[in-house]
C-alpha cells in the first residue's frame, strides 16, 4: 500500500513480538520451500532411464514434461506477482503452491501415458512451483532484508544445492529398491511436510506486522510503509525503462544453461562410459559446490554489487562449460562441481537485480511480469539439449550452445552496468550499493 501502513490485525501482529527478528523465520521457511520445490528438477536425471526402460518413452518425452512444467510456471508468474505484494499474499500463495506441487508429485506415481505426465507433472506441478521455486525468495526475502540481502539470499537458496547433494542418491536408492513410482510417492509426501505446512508462517513484508527490514527498528502501525531512503518504481514506471528489458534479456539468456545442463548431467556422464553409481555420486558433488559457491558469491555481492557478480558468473559459465568436451575417463565427473559453482549461484542471485534497480514496494508485480522471460528459456534448456542429443547422438552441440548463452548473458548485463548513460544509471540506482546491489 502506497502512502500508509495497512492496519494490523491481532492474527498477523504476533510476528512483531517474536523473540528474534521474524525475517529469519521467513528465511527458514523459504529455505525449506526451496529445498522441496527444486527436488523434482534436481532428481529427474535419476528417473529418466528407469522410466525409459519401464515405459518405452524417449528421453525427449520425459524431459519434455520438465519443459512443460517450467512453461506453466512462466504463464502463472504474472498472475501471482502483484498478489505477493499484498498483506497475506505470500502466505496464501505459498500454501496453494505447496498443495499443487505435492498433488502433482503424488499423481505422477500413477502416470501411464506421456500426456498424463505432461498434465500432472508438467502443468499442475508448474502452476504450483512458480511460487515455491523462485517467486518467494525473489519477491519476499529482498523486502525483509536490505543491508544483508546478498548473504541472506545465499543462505536461503542453499536449499536447492542441499537437495542436489542429498536427494539424487536417496531417490536412486528408493528407485533401486521399490521402483520409480514409489520414489515419486515419497517425494510427494516430503512436499506436504516441507512445502505446505510451513507456508502458513509466511508474511509478505515486515511493514505488514509493524517491523522494518533487517530488524533495525520497530515500526508503529500507522507509520509509512516505505523506508525513507528507498526509491521504488511502480510496475508501469519500471517497464518504461530500457533497463527493465535489458535485465530481462540477460537473465533469460543466463537461465537457459541453469536448467539444461543439470537435467542432462547424469545421462551425459553415463553416455561417456561412466558407471551410473559414479555418475549419481558426481551429480551429488554438484550440490556441495553449489553450497560453497553461494557463500562466496553472496559475500562478493554485499561488497561489490549484484550486477558485477552476475557478469562474472556469465563469464565463468562461458569458460567452464566447454571443458566437458575435453574431459577423459571417470575424472569427467569433476565437471559437475565446476559448473555448480556458477550455475547454483546464478539461480540464487539473478532475482536480486530487480530490487536493486526498482526498489521493494512493487517487487512482486515487477518480478511477476519479468519471470516468464527467464522461465521460458529455462524450460527450453532441458528439452533443447535432449533434442540435440536425439538428433546427433551426443551432447557436443548442446554444450557449445550453453557456453554461447552464458557469454551473451554476461555481455548484455555488462551493457546495463557500463553501457547506459551515467545520468540514467544514477537515476535508476538512486540507492547505490548500500542495499546489497
Amino acid at each position: 500500500m502506497i502512502g500508509g501502513e495497512p492496519p494490523l490485525s491481532r492474527r498477523t501482529a504476533w510476528p512483531a513480538r517474536f523473540p528474534v527478528f521474524y525475517g529469519w523465520v521467513i528465511a527458514a521457511v523459504v529455505f525449506g520451500l526451496t529445498f522441496i520445490a527444486t527436488a523434482p528438477f534436481w532428481t529427474i536425471g535419476v528417473f529418466v532411464q528407469p522410466m525409459q526402460e519401464d515405459l518405452g518413452w524417449s528421453r525427449s518425452s520425459i524431459l519434455g514434461a520438465l519443459t512443460v512444467r517450467n512453461l506453466a510456471s512462466a504463464l502463472a508468474g504474472p498472475l501471482l506477482g502483484g498478489f505477493l505484494d499484498r498483506p497475506g499474499g505470500a502466505r496464501w500463495a505459498g500454501v496453494l503452491s505447496g498443495v499443487l506441487v505435492a498433488g502433482s508429485l503424488l499423481l505422477t506415481y500413477r502416470v501411464e501415458t506421456e500426456i498424463e505426465l505432461f498434465l500432472v507433472f508438467g502443468v499442475l506441478g508448474g502452476l504450483g512451483s512458480v511460487v515455491q521455486s523462485n517467486a518467494l525468495f525473489g519477491a519476499t526475502i529482498p523486502k525483509w532484508f536490505v543491508r544483508r540481502r546478498g548473504i541472506v539470499v545465499a543462505l536461503v537458496t542453499m536449499g536447492s544445492p542441499l537437495a542436489t547433494l542429498l536427494l539424487p542418491s536417496v531417490f536412486a536408492a528408493v528407485i533401486a529398491d521399490h521402483g520409480w513410482r514409489s520414489a515419486w510417492l515419497v517425494m510427494g509426501g516430503l512436499s506436504v511436510v516441507l512445502g505446505v505446512l510451513p507456508a502458513f508462517l509466511l508474511v509478505s513484508r515486515p511493514e505488514d506486522v509493524g517491523l522494518r527490514p533487517d530488524g533495525t527498528q520497530a515500526a508503529p502501525a500507522s507509520a509509512a510503509s516505505r523506508t525513507t531512503d528507498e526509491v521504488s518504481f511502480s510496475l508501469t514506471q519500471a517497464v518504461r525503462t530500457p533497463v527493465f528489458w535489458l535485465l530481462n534479456l540477460s537473465i533469460a539468456l543466463g537461465s537457459f544453461p541453469v536448467s539444461g545442463l543439470p537435467a542432462n548431467l547424469v545421462s551425459l556422464f553415463t553416455d561417456r562410459g561412466i558407471s551410473r553409481d559414479l555418475a549419481v555420486l558426481g551429480f551429488s558433488t554438484y550440490g556441495l559446490l553449489g553450497l560453497l559457491g553461494r557463500i562466496f558469491w553472496g559475500i562478493l555481492i554485499n561488497r561489490r554489487g549484484v550486477v558485477l557478480v552476475m557478469v562474472l558468473l556469465g563469464v565463468y559459465g562461458a569458460a567452464i562449460t566447454p571443458l566437458i568436451l575435453i574431459a577423459q575417463g571417470d575424472t569427467a565427473v569433476a565437471y559437475a562441481p565446476l559448473i555448480a559453482f556458477g550455475i547454483g549461484s546464478y539461480v540464487s542471485f539473478n532475482q536480486l537485480v530487480w530490487a536493486s534497480y526498482f526498489g521493494r514496494d512493487h517487487l512482486g508485480a515487477i518480478t511477476g511480469l519479468a519471470r516468464p522471460f527467464s522461465s521460458v528459456t529455462s524450460a527450453l534448456g532441458p528439452l533443447a539439449l535432449a533434442w540435440l542429443y536425439d538428433g546427433s547422438g551426443g551432447y557436443d552441440a548442446g554444450i557449445l550452445l550453453v557456453a554461447a548463452t552464458w557469454a551473451l548473458s554476461a555481455a548484455t548485463l555488462g551493457l546495463v552496468q557500463w553501457g547506459l548513460p551515467k545520468r540514467q544509471a544514477t537515476t535508476l540506482n538512486a540507492r547505490g550499493d548500500s542495499d546489497g546491489r
